[in-house]
Protein backbone atom coordinates (compact mmCIF):
# COMPACT_ATOMS: atom_id res chain seq x y z
CA UNK A 1 0.00 0.00 0.00
CA UNK A 2 1.49 3.03 -1.22
CA UNK A 3 1.84 5.22 1.78
CA UNK A 4 2.86 8.66 0.55
CA UNK A 5 1.54 11.52 -1.76
CA UNK A 6 2.87 11.68 -4.74
CA UNK A 7 2.90 13.88 -8.21
CA UNK A 8 0.43 11.24 -9.55
CA UNK A 9 -1.54 11.31 -6.44
CA UNK A 10 -1.53 14.80 -5.66
CA UNK A 11 -5.09 15.67 -4.90
CA UNK A 12 -4.23 19.42 -6.39
CA UNK A 13 -1.64 19.65 -8.68
CA UNK A 14 -2.17 23.46 -9.42
CA UNK A 15 -0.66 23.54 -5.32
CA UNK A 16 2.40 21.72 -6.30
CA UNK A 17 2.47 24.29 -9.33
CA UNK A 18 2.33 26.98 -7.20
CA UNK A 19 4.96 25.70 -4.73
CA UNK A 20 7.24 25.60 -7.68
CA UNK A 21 6.21 29.32 -8.53
CA UNK A 22 6.78 30.10 -5.25
CA UNK A 23 10.24 28.94 -4.74
CA UNK A 24 11.31 30.25 -8.25
CA UNK A 25 10.30 33.60 -7.24
CA UNK A 26 12.67 32.62 -3.97
CA UNK A 27 15.35 31.44 -5.66
CA UNK A 28 15.16 34.84 -7.95
CA UNK A 29 15.08 36.56 -4.28
CA UNK A 30 17.78 35.24 -2.58
CA UNK A 31 20.51 34.51 -5.24
CA UNK A 32 20.15 36.94 -8.15
CA UNK A 33 19.13 39.80 -6.45
CA UNK A 34 21.86 41.33 -3.82
CA UNK A 35 20.18 42.55 -0.30
CA UNK A 36 21.44 46.04 -0.05
CA UNK A 37 21.01 46.21 3.98
CA UNK A 38 22.58 43.56 5.10
CA UNK A 39 26.41 42.32 6.13
CA UNK A 40 28.53 41.47 3.73
CA UNK A 41 29.59 37.85 4.73
CA UNK A 42 25.71 36.94 3.89
CA UNK A 43 26.96 36.54 0.36
CA UNK A 44 29.39 33.80 0.96
CA UNK A 45 26.49 30.94 1.55
CA UNK A 46 24.72 31.45 -1.88
CA UNK A 47 25.55 27.75 -2.99
CA UNK A 48 24.27 26.76 0.44
CA UNK A 49 20.66 28.61 0.48
CA UNK A 50 20.26 27.25 -2.91
CA UNK A 51 21.11 23.57 -1.88
CA UNK A 52 18.53 24.14 0.77
CA UNK A 53 15.66 25.40 -1.35
CA UNK A 54 16.16 22.38 -3.83
CA UNK A 55 15.85 20.18 -0.58
CA UNK A 56 12.77 21.88 0.25
CA UNK A 57 10.96 22.28 -3.17
CA UNK A 58 12.32 18.25 -3.72
CA UNK A 59 10.40 17.32 -0.25
CA UNK A 60 6.95 18.56 -1.91
CA UNK A 61 7.27 15.58 -4.30
CA UNK A 62 6.31 13.12 -1.80
CA UNK A 63 4.21 13.59 1.47
CA UNK A 64 3.63 11.42 4.20
CA UNK A 65 0.04 10.78 4.30
CA UNK A 66 -0.16 7.54 7.31
CA UNK A 67 2.54 7.20 10.17
CA UNK A 68 1.80 10.56 12.48
CA UNK A 69 5.63 10.24 13.25
CA UNK A 70 6.67 10.34 10.06
CA UNK A 71 4.43 13.52 9.11
CA UNK A 72 5.33 15.43 12.35
CA UNK A 73 9.13 14.83 11.73
CA UNK A 74 8.41 15.81 8.09
CA UNK A 75 6.77 19.26 8.99
CA UNK A 76 9.41 19.81 11.77
CA UNK A 77 12.36 19.45 8.93
CA UNK A 78 10.11 21.26 6.84
CA UNK A 79 10.38 24.35 9.05
CA UNK A 80 13.88 23.84 9.94
CA UNK A 81 14.98 24.20 6.09
CA UNK A 82 12.76 27.50 6.02
CA UNK A 83 14.87 28.79 8.87
CA UNK A 84 18.22 27.65 7.78
CA UNK A 85 18.02 29.49 4.39
CA UNK A 86 17.87 32.80 6.92
CA UNK A 87 20.88 31.24 9.29
CA UNK A 88 22.78 30.97 5.78
CA UNK A 89 22.51 34.38 5.10
CA UNK A 90 18.98 34.53 3.24
CA UNK A 91 17.87 38.15 2.52
CA UNK A 92 14.45 36.97 4.39
CA UNK A 93 12.07 38.80 1.47
CA UNK A 94 10.87 35.65 0.39
CA UNK A 95 10.73 34.13 3.95
CA UNK A 96 6.64 34.22 3.88
CA UNK A 97 6.59 32.42 0.85
CA UNK A 98 8.49 29.28 2.64
CA UNK A 99 6.18 29.48 5.29
CA UNK A 100 3.45 29.18 3.24
CA UNK A 101 3.95 26.49 1.18
CA UNK A 102 5.38 24.23 4.66
CA UNK A 103 1.70 25.25 5.57
CA UNK A 104 0.01 24.33 2.70
CA UNK A 105 2.13 20.94 2.99
CA UNK A 106 0.81 20.39 6.35
CA UNK A 107 -2.80 20.77 5.29
CA UNK A 108 -2.37 18.30 3.01
CA UNK A 109 -1.26 15.60 5.00
CA UNK A 110 -2.90 16.31 8.19
CA UNK A 111 -6.52 16.89 9.75
CA UNK A 112 -8.41 20.41 10.99
CA UNK A 113 -7.68 20.45 14.46
CA UNK A 114 -3.85 19.30 14.01
CA UNK A 115 -3.42 22.11 10.92
CA UNK A 116 -4.46 24.86 13.54
CA UNK A 117 -1.12 23.44 15.66
CA UNK A 118 0.79 23.51 13.00
CA UNK A 119 -0.14 27.20 12.31
CA UNK A 120 0.60 28.03 15.48
CA UNK A 121 4.64 26.55 15.01
CA UNK A 122 4.51 28.58 11.26
CA UNK A 123 3.77 31.47 13.27
CA UNK A 124 6.34 31.39 15.94
CA UNK A 125 9.20 30.04 13.66
CA UNK A 126 8.64 32.98 11.23
CA UNK A 127 8.53 35.54 13.93
CA UNK A 128 11.74 33.59 14.74
CA UNK A 129 13.47 34.21 11.77
CA UNK A 130 12.31 37.81 11.38
CA UNK A 131 13.57 39.31 14.52
CA UNK A 132 16.59 37.09 13.56
CA UNK A 133 16.82 38.98 9.96
CA UNK A 134 15.86 42.10 11.96
CA UNK A 135 19.06 42.11 14.32
CA UNK A 136 21.26 41.56 11.07
CA UNK A 137 20.15 44.61 9.51
CA UNK A 138 22.60 47.59 9.19
CA UNK A 139 20.42 50.85 9.01
CA UNK A 140 20.20 54.63 10.48
CA UNK A 141 17.89 54.58 13.87
CA UNK A 142 14.84 56.58 11.65
CA UNK A 143 14.94 53.47 9.29
CA UNK A 144 14.79 51.14 11.80
CA UNK A 145 12.38 52.88 13.78
CA UNK A 146 9.91 53.17 10.57
CA UNK A 147 10.42 49.29 10.05
CA UNK A 148 8.98 49.06 13.52
CA UNK A 149 6.22 50.51 12.63
CA UNK A 150 5.45 49.18 9.33
CA UNK A 151 6.51 45.37 11.22
CA UNK A 152 3.01 44.68 13.25
CA UNK A 153 1.23 45.12 9.76
CA UNK A 154 3.44 43.07 7.91
CA UNK A 155 2.78 40.21 10.88
CA UNK A 156 -0.86 40.95 10.89
CA UNK A 157 -0.76 40.57 6.97
CA UNK A 158 1.19 37.23 6.98
CA UNK A 159 -1.07 35.85 9.42
CA UNK A 160 -3.99 36.87 7.33
CA UNK A 161 -2.31 34.74 4.63
CA UNK A 162 -2.29 31.90 6.63
CA UNK A 163 -5.55 32.18 7.19
CA UNK A 164 -6.32 32.66 3.63
CA UNK A 165 -4.41 29.35 2.70
CA UNK A 166 -5.56 27.36 5.67
CA UNK A 167 -9.62 28.50 4.59
CA UNK A 168 -8.47 27.81 0.69
CA UNK A 169 -7.32 24.32 1.03
CA UNK A 170 -9.66 22.99 3.82
CA UNK A 171 -12.22 24.42 1.20
CA UNK A 172 -11.10 22.58 -1.74
CA UNK A 173 -10.20 19.12 0.43
CA UNK A 174 -14.18 19.70 1.56
CA UNK A 175 -15.08 19.96 -2.15
CA UNK A 176 -12.92 16.57 -3.30
CA UNK A 177 -14.21 14.80 -0.22
CA UNK A 178 -17.67 15.21 -1.51
CA UNK A 179 -17.14 14.95 -4.79
CA UNK A 180 -15.39 11.77 -4.22
CA UNK A 181 -18.90 10.56 -1.60
CA UNK A 182 -20.99 11.54 -4.29
CA UNK A 183 -18.94 9.71 -7.11
CA UNK A 184 -18.81 6.24 -4.45
CA UNK A 185 -23.15 6.90 -3.96
CA UNK A 186 -23.30 7.25 -8.03
CA UNK A 187 -21.20 4.52 -8.13
CA UNK A 188 -23.53 2.53 -5.84
CA UNK A 189 -26.18 3.68 -7.26
CA UNK A 190 -25.79 2.10 -10.38
CA UNK A 191 -24.72 -1.04 -9.30
CA UNK A 192 -28.05 -1.39 -6.99
CA UNK A 193 -29.63 -0.05 -10.47
CA UNK A 194 -28.31 -3.09 -12.18
CA UNK A 195 -29.09 -5.65 -9.64
CA UNK A 196 -32.75 -4.22 -9.64
CA UNK A 197 -32.10 -4.29 -13.37
CA UNK A 198 -31.55 -7.79 -13.30
CA UNK A 199 -34.16 -8.54 -10.23
CA UNK A 200 -36.58 -7.10 -12.41
CA UNK A 201 -35.63 -9.46 -15.14
CA UNK A 202 -36.18 -12.25 -13.04
CA UNK A 203 -39.04 -11.51 -11.81
CA UNK A 204 -40.53 -10.86 -15.37
CA UNK A 205 -39.52 -14.09 -16.58
CA UNK A 206 -40.92 -15.90 -13.96
CA UNK A 207 -43.97 -13.70 -14.62
CA UNK A 208 -44.20 -15.11 -17.71
CA UNK A 209 -43.21 -18.81 -16.94
CA UNK A 210 -46.36 -18.52 -14.75
CA UNK A 211 -48.68 -16.83 -16.94
CA UNK A 212 -48.12 -19.33 -19.67
CA UNK A 213 -47.94 -22.49 -17.06
CA UNK A 214 -51.09 -21.28 -14.78
CA UNK A 215 -52.90 -20.65 -18.16
CA UNK A 216 -51.87 -22.97 -20.45
CA UNK A 217 -51.04 -25.98 -18.10
CA UNK A 218 -55.23 -25.94 -17.04
CA UNK A 219 -56.43 -26.11 -20.71
CA UNK A 220 -53.74 -28.91 -21.77
CA UNK A 221 -54.95 -31.04 -18.82
CA UNK A 222 -58.36 -30.44 -19.68
CA UNK A 223 -57.63 -31.23 -23.12
CA UNK A 224 -55.71 -34.49 -21.94
CA UNK A 225 -58.87 -35.24 -20.39
CA UNK A 226 -61.00 -35.13 -23.19
CA UNK A 227 -59.14 -36.93 -25.40
CA UNK A 228 -58.75 -39.68 -22.86
CA UNK A 229 -62.38 -39.80 -22.95
CA UNK A 230 -62.82 -39.78 -26.75
CA UNK A 231 -60.11 -43.08 -27.40
CA UNK A 232 -62.27 -45.09 -24.14
CA UNK A 233 -65.77 -44.02 -26.17
CA UNK A 234 -64.49 -44.37 -29.79
CA UNK A 235 -65.35 -47.81 -30.57
CA UNK A 236 -68.41 -48.22 -28.46
CA UNK A 237 -70.02 -44.90 -28.49
CA UNK A 238 -68.36 -43.02 -31.26
CA UNK A 239 -70.83 -40.04 -31.21
CA UNK A 240 -70.21 -39.15 -27.97
CA UNK A 241 -66.61 -39.58 -28.50
CA UNK A 242 -66.86 -37.28 -31.51
CA UNK A 243 -67.92 -34.58 -28.67
CA UNK A 244 -64.79 -35.40 -26.79
CA UNK A 245 -62.95 -34.86 -29.60
CA UNK A 246 -64.79 -31.99 -30.82
CA UNK A 247 -64.57 -30.71 -27.38
CA UNK A 248 -60.51 -31.13 -27.59
CA UNK A 249 -60.20 -29.17 -30.64
CA UNK A 250 -61.95 -26.20 -29.09
CA UNK A 251 -59.24 -26.53 -26.10
CA UNK A 252 -56.47 -27.07 -28.41
CA UNK A 253 -57.35 -23.52 -30.25
CA UNK A 254 -57.83 -22.09 -26.72
CA UNK A 255 -54.34 -22.66 -25.74
CA UNK A 256 -52.97 -21.60 -29.13
CA UNK A 257 -54.58 -18.70 -28.46
CA UNK A 258 -53.38 -18.60 -24.69
CA UNK A 259 -49.70 -18.98 -26.42
CA UNK A 260 -50.18 -16.12 -28.91
CA UNK A 261 -51.56 -13.78 -26.48
CA UNK A 262 -48.82 -14.40 -23.46
CA UNK A 263 -46.26 -13.97 -26.03
CA UNK A 264 -48.05 -11.02 -27.75
CA UNK A 265 -48.74 -9.34 -24.89
CA UNK A 266 -48.02 -10.44 -21.27
CA UNK A 267 -50.48 -7.75 -19.51
CA UNK A 268 -53.77 -8.66 -20.94
CA UNK A 269 -56.57 -8.90 -18.63
CA UNK A 270 -57.19 -12.68 -17.17
CA UNK A 271 -60.11 -12.04 -16.10
CA UNK A 272 -61.60 -11.51 -19.98
CA UNK A 273 -63.27 -8.51 -18.62
CA UNK A 274 -65.20 -10.25 -16.25
CA UNK A 275 -65.71 -9.28 -12.28
CA UNK A 276 -63.53 -12.08 -10.23
CA UNK A 277 -66.46 -13.69 -9.04
CA UNK A 278 -67.88 -14.57 -12.57
CA UNK A 279 -64.54 -15.95 -13.79
CA UNK A 280 -64.12 -17.91 -10.77
CA UNK A 281 -67.48 -19.40 -11.30
CA UNK A 282 -67.36 -19.70 -15.00
CA UNK A 283 -63.48 -21.47 -14.68
CA UNK A 284 -65.81 -24.12 -12.03
CA UNK A 285 -68.51 -25.01 -14.90
CA UNK A 286 -65.72 -25.53 -17.08
CA UNK A 287 -63.98 -27.46 -14.97
CA UNK A 288 -67.20 -29.61 -14.01
CA UNK A 289 -68.46 -30.36 -17.51
CA UNK A 290 -65.00 -31.52 -18.42
CA UNK A 291 -63.80 -33.62 -15.62
CA UNK A 292 -67.31 -34.37 -14.08
CA UNK A 293 -65.88 -33.25 -10.85
CA UNK A 294 -68.33 -31.17 -8.48
CA UNK A 295 -67.70 -27.88 -7.53
CA UNK A 296 -68.79 -25.63 -4.87
CA UNK A 297 -68.02 -21.96 -4.60
CA UNK A 298 -68.87 -19.28 -2.01
CA UNK A 299 -67.62 -16.17 -2.78
CA UNK A 300 -68.06 -13.26 -0.43
CA UNK A 301 -67.46 -9.41 -1.33
CA UNK A 302 -65.27 -10.04 -4.20
CA UNK A 303 -66.19 -6.53 -5.80
CA UNK A 304 -63.61 -4.66 -3.12
CA UNK A 305 -60.88 -6.17 -4.29
CA UNK A 306 -58.59 -3.93 -6.51
CA UNK A 307 -57.96 -5.22 -10.29
CA UNK A 308 -54.75 -6.57 -9.71
CA UNK A 309 -55.48 -8.00 -6.65
CA UNK A 310 -58.38 -10.09 -8.30
CA UNK A 311 -56.14 -11.12 -11.08
CA UNK A 312 -53.69 -12.66 -8.82
CA UNK A 313 -56.30 -14.29 -6.88
CA UNK A 314 -57.49 -15.54 -10.17
CA UNK A 315 -54.68 -17.29 -11.41
CA UNK A 316 -54.00 -18.83 -7.79
CA UNK A 317 -57.71 -20.00 -7.84
CA UNK A 318 -57.06 -21.54 -11.53
CA UNK A 319 -53.56 -22.62 -10.64
CA UNK A 320 -55.28 -25.04 -7.72
CA UNK A 321 -57.74 -26.28 -10.27
CA UNK A 322 -55.35 -27.60 -12.55
CA UNK A 323 -53.39 -29.11 -9.87
CA UNK A 324 -56.35 -30.98 -8.30
CA UNK A 325 -57.52 -31.94 -12.19
CA UNK A 326 -53.49 -33.45 -12.38
CA UNK A 327 -53.00 -35.04 -9.69
CA UNK A 328 -55.78 -35.49 -6.81
CA UNK A 329 -58.32 -37.93 -8.25
CA UNK A 330 -60.83 -35.72 -6.83
CA UNK A 331 -64.70 -36.01 -6.84
CA UNK A 332 -65.78 -32.48 -4.81
CA UNK A 333 -64.09 -28.68 -5.14
CA UNK A 334 -64.81 -26.58 -2.32
CA UNK A 335 -63.63 -22.82 -3.34
CA UNK A 336 -64.43 -20.08 -0.88
CA UNK A 337 -63.50 -16.30 -0.40
CA UNK A 338 -63.89 -14.41 2.84
CA UNK A 339 -63.07 -10.98 2.74
CA UNK A 340 -62.64 -9.30 5.97
CA UNK A 341 -62.37 -5.10 6.69
CA UNK A 342 -58.39 -5.96 6.59
CA UNK A 343 -57.58 -9.74 5.11
CA UNK A 344 -58.76 -11.58 2.56
CA UNK A 345 -58.55 -15.45 3.55
CA UNK A 346 -58.71 -17.64 0.05
CA UNK A 347 -59.38 -21.87 1.00
CA UNK A 348 -59.23 -24.14 -2.16
CA UNK A 349 -60.22 -27.91 -1.27
CA UNK A 350 -60.62 -31.37 -2.65
CA UNK A 351 -61.34 -34.92 -1.26
CA UNK A 352 -58.89 -36.32 -3.35
CA UNK A 353 -55.71 -38.87 -2.37
CA UNK A 354 -54.18 -36.64 -0.50
CA UNK A 355 -50.27 -36.50 -0.83
CA UNK A 356 -47.29 -35.60 1.78
CA UNK A 357 -46.66 -31.88 1.18
CA UNK A 358 -42.80 -32.58 2.54
CA UNK A 359 -42.26 -34.89 -0.01
CA UNK A 360 -43.80 -32.34 -2.85
CA UNK A 361 -42.68 -28.75 -2.30
CA UNK A 362 -40.45 -28.52 -5.69
CA UNK A 363 -43.42 -28.47 -8.41
CA UNK A 364 -44.13 -25.46 -10.04
CA UNK A 365 -46.96 -25.07 -9.67
CA UNK A 366 -46.81 -24.87 -6.07
CA UNK A 367 -43.72 -22.84 -5.97
CA UNK A 368 -45.81 -20.32 -8.21
CA UNK A 369 -48.73 -19.97 -6.17
CA UNK A 370 -46.19 -19.57 -3.27
CA UNK A 371 -44.82 -16.33 -5.27
CA UNK A 372 -48.14 -15.08 -6.11
CA UNK A 373 -49.16 -15.12 -2.57
CA UNK A 374 -45.95 -13.28 -1.44
CA UNK A 375 -46.35 -10.42 -3.99
CA UNK A 376 -49.52 -9.93 -2.13
CA UNK A 377 -47.65 -10.18 1.23
CA UNK A 378 -50.18 -12.78 2.26
CA UNK A 379 -49.34 -16.42 3.76
CA UNK A 380 -49.39 -19.76 2.46
CA UNK A 381 -50.96 -22.41 3.70
CA UNK A 382 -50.77 -26.15 2.72
CA UNK A 383 -52.73 -29.20 4.41
CA UNK A 384 -52.99 -32.59 3.13
CA UNK A 385 -52.60 -35.95 4.24
CA UNK A 386 -52.75 -39.09 2.41
CA UNK A 387 -56.48 -40.62 1.65
CA UNK A 388 -57.88 -37.42 3.00
CA UNK A 389 -57.69 -34.72 0.65
CA UNK A 390 -55.84 -31.64 0.56
CA UNK A 391 -56.84 -28.03 1.57
CA UNK A 392 -55.07 -24.87 0.59
CA UNK A 393 -55.33 -21.49 2.53
CA UNK A 394 -54.12 -17.86 1.15
CA UNK A 395 -54.52 -15.31 3.68
CA UNK A 396 -53.15 -12.03 2.08
CA UNK A 397 -53.97 -8.10 3.87
CA UNK A 398 -56.59 -6.04 1.64
CA UNK A 399 -57.57 -2.40 2.01
CA UNK A 400 -61.57 -1.76 2.63
CA UNK A 401 -62.67 0.40 0.51
CA UNK A 402 -65.74 0.83 1.98
CA UNK A 403 -64.26 2.68 4.81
Amino acid sequence: MNHLITIKTHPFRFLLYLEWILFGISLIGEILIPPPLLAVQVQQFKGLIFLVLVILCGLGLKLPKRNSNYKLLYILFNLFLAILVVFLGGSGRTLPFLYLIVLIRACLIYPPQKQVLITVLTVLSFLFTLSYRLRQIEVRPEVRQQIQLLLPSFILLFCLSLLFVLILINTLLAERESRSQLAIAHKKLRQYALKIEDQATLQERNRIAREIHDSLGHILTALNLQLEGGLKLWETQPQKAYSFIQKAKELGSQGLQEVRQSVSSLRRDPLGGKSLAEAIQFSLQELEKTTGIYTNCDLKNCTFLSTEISRVVYRLVQEALTNITKHACASQIWVSLEIERTEAILMISDDGKGFEYTQNTTGFGLQGMKERTLSLGGQFKITSELGKGCTIEIIFPVEDERV
